[in-house]
């Protein structure tokens, strides 16, 4: 029996590479850090603030994440829904719903997490670039095919992502990882900023 798995809510994409030591001085001045989320985006008016070419940045901020990048939903903004094929409703909850459930906490992470702090205390040292692409909407909607659909088979991929509220990156039924090109998440804002390490 196919089952359709929807999860929404708020997170976004998360991301830090590595910059030369002529971006970061320019960028860290605070009279241009306000333009920093345009030219990162390719989108800075030339009229309102002149980069020097040192300083530019030839790639969309996405592409910066040699030392880390990770994409997921906040624990506390996390809404799950579970239908069968006639559309009626499996499980519908929050995470703490779903957590509830379980006797042992540890039962819902899966054996992976990630981490990823500012500073960057595992990097080398040097220069970097910080993003944070916040999104809203749709993380996964997809459908599984099994006998019984059981909640207590769903595991999440832990990341801890600056010590603050806990980002699930992947969604795992019993050993299928979900599919999340089917969802869809628009952008609320994204920013930046940079580092340096060292």
């Amino acid at each position: 029996m196919k089952y359709k798995i929807t999860i929404t809510g708020s997170g976004g994409d998360f991301g830090c590479g590595s910059i030369s030591e002529e971006q970061y001085d320019f960028w860290s001045d605070e009279s241009n850090q306000q333009y920093l989320a345009d030219a990162l985006q390719e989108s800075l008016d030339e009229d309102l603030l002149e980069v020097p070419a040192e300083a530019q940045f030839s790639e969309h901020y996405s592409q910066y994440g040699d030392v880390g990048s990770v994409t997921g939903i906040y624990e506390d903004d996390f809404h799950i829904l579970v239908t069968d094929p006639k559309g009626t409703t499996i499980f519908s909850g929050t995470f703490s719903d779903l957590y509830a459930l379980h006797e042992d906490s540890e039962d819902i992470n899966t054996d992976d997490s990630g981490e990823l702090y500012v500073p960057f205390t595992a990097a080398e040292e040097g220069f970097y670039i910080y993003w944070e692409d916040f999104r809203s909407g749709t993380y996964i909607e997809t459908e599984i095919e099994t006998a019984h659909f059981d909640p207590l088979k769903l595991k999440f991929e832990f990341w801890d992502l600056n010590g603050g509220t806990p980002l699930y990156s992947k969604v795992f039924y019993e050993d299928l990882e979900l599919d999340t090109d089917g969802g869809s998440m628009d952008q609320t804002y994204l920013q930046c900023s940079v580092h340096h390490n060292g």
